[in-house]
């Protein structure tokens, strides 16, 4: 793992080796953007301030990311820098629903989500 000052001082990029999560870029001290291996970029949904998202889009330069809940980028980047992880239960109906009635999703951005959580939920505890 190797952990960057990414542009300002404000900006940290970790870089991990693992399969759940190449690198995760936080803002200040919250995790905002992440690579995942066989998803590709993701970036929170959560707007924080002007200064975060100038930080998004640098990190993403133009690439398109999967919108995912600040709750699940925290989950990455903690779920790789931890020792013990709690796989967190995947409920297909309740995710389903939830895009449903997000209408800014798209079909192709619901079917990443849905990988992301599936892969997420299928990985066993280490401890």
């Amino acid at each position: 793992m190797r952990i960057l000052t990414y542009g300002g001082a404000n900006e940290t990029l970790v870089e991990m080796d693992g399969e759940h999560v190449d690198e995760v870029l936080f803002s200040y001290s919250t995790p905002v953007a992440a690579f995942v291996p066989g998803i590709g970029y993701v970036r929170t949904t959560e707007h924080y301030s002007s200064t975060t998202t100038r930080h998004i889009n640098k990190y993403l330069d133009g690439r398109e990311a999967v919108k995912v809940g600040p709750s699940d980028l925290a989950f990455l980047a903690t779920s790789r820098l931890s020792n013990k992880r709690t796989p967190p239960m995947y409920d297909k109906e309740a995710v389903a629903k939830a895009i449903e009635n997000d209408p800014s999703i798209n079909s192709k951005e619901a079917k990443l989500i849905h990988r992301l959580l599936q892969g997420r939920a299928t990985e066993g505890v280490t401890q």
